[in-house]
């Protein structure tokens, strides 16, 4: 089901956010990608091309969303479209697939995530007759020889305001009853520290107003996907006690999910709605996920670019969260549901109260994160 419905004061369409994208992956079971793809009037000569960060376009999360939005809207409107995937995980070799896409001709570069803001920064200025739409990047990743640079007119970045879904996340959690945590974060980058940060604050409000003591393990990985390492740590929190891990990164959830259910653990989603990745197993281990909407916003920006509106978002950086309209959230469809006491009323008045800013949901990451003295955070590196 969407995070919501309407139009957000920003402008940008409404529609369904968070579904499950069709899986690429046969053992997983297919659901559907709702989406608004407008037809327009495109020329022969374009071509969008995706830069994934490293990871593939079937990860089930980040990288997979995005190049279904873009197949999808090409689809429609006959444009060519391609993905170029890095050849190992270093700015060297991302810089080398954005260089490769727009020799092949890209009019239009996506590029998902943060680690592609110092391309940006170099290539803005060296390839002004292509345009640069930068997912989960914003402007203070804009550096060059060290220093922040403007964004240039054939730029467009946005980002969202992860830590409010985080805390969502994190306060549900602890409402329906649990009290062992765990995050797991990808590499440690902008988008995965605000749904990280964000979660500690809801665990930390949720642990206050029930009087309940918390503890949580947290790590960042250093990686984009599920490995032996990842899945013996996995098994060694839940095997100490923890409950539900986070599972913040792309092909991460791959281990986390394994581990979960070998040890009747449980396991928060990222980006999207990941429930159905848990369907093969006789218990679904995915209490929930943290979703934010790329889709939309990827769908916006294309439509801006086709219906030669460029100039409206050319040179910006936009923030999307739920002052914006619900961008972030959690799903509410009944199958994916699986709080047991964390009620769906309890959530839109929490949901509500960060709109209303009643709540507060830092997103100062690089500050010292307090918690009350019933919630112990174990920060293993």
């Amino acid at each position: 089901s969407p995070l919501g419905e309407g139009v957000a004061e920003d402008g940008l369409p409404a529609g369904a956010r968070g579904r499950l994208s069709p899986s690429l992956l046969v053992q997983f079971k297919r659901s559907f990608l709702v989406m608004l793809v407008s037809v327009v009037e495109t020329s022969d000569e374009e071509l969008i091309a995706m830069i994934t960060d490293s990871g593939d376009i079937d990860d089930q999360s980040f990288n997979q969303i995005i190049w279904e939005t873009i197949s999808t809207y090409c689809d429609a409107n006959e444009v060519g479209y391609q993905y170029y995937k890095p050849t190992e995980d270093s700015i060297e070799q991302r810089t080398n697939a954005v260089e490769l896409a727009i020799e092949e001709g890209a009019t239009v570069v996506v590029t998902p995530g943060s680690t592609f803001g110092s391309i940006i920064a170099e290539f803005q200025s060296e390839y002004e007759d292509v345009c640069f739409i930068g997912i989960d990047v914003d402007e203070k990743d804009l550096v060059k020889s060290g220093d922040n640079v403007p964004v240039g007119d054939n730029v467009y970045l946005c980002s969202f305001r992860e830590e409010q879904a985080g805390f969502l996340a994190g306060y549900g959690l602890v409402k329906d009853g649990y009290k062992e945590l765990g995050f797991l974060g990808r590499v440690k980058e902008s988008s995965s520290q605000r749904y990280g940060y964000g979660f500690i604050q809801g665990i930390n409000e949720a642990a206050k107003e029930s009087d309940v003591n918390v503890n949580v393990n947290y790590y960042y990985a250093g990686k984009y996907v599920g490995d032996d390492e990842v899945l013996d740590m996995m098994e060694s929190w839940y095997e100490g006690g923890t409950e539900v891990v986070f599972s913040c990164g792309e092909g991460l959830y791959t281990s986390v999910l394994d581990a979960a259910f070998e040890c009747n653990g449980k396991m928060v989603g990222v980006d999207i709605d990941q429930h159905a990745l848990g369907e093969v197993y006789s218990d679904n281990p995915i209490v929930t996920s943290a979703m934010k909407g790329l889709n939309e916003t990827l769908n916006f920006a294309l439509n801006k670019y086709f219906n030669g509106e460029w100039n409206e978002i050319g040179g910006k950086s936009q923030q999307f969260g739920l002052e914006n309209g619900d961008y972030v959230g959690l799903p509410t469809n009944e199958d994916s549901w699986e709080f047991e006491n964390f009620s769906l009323e309890d959530y839109e008045n929490v949901k509500t109260a960060i709109k209303d800013k009643e709540i507060i949901v830092s997103n100062e990451i690089d500050k010292e994160l307090k918690t009350e003295d019933n919630v112990k955070v174990n920060y293993l590196n």
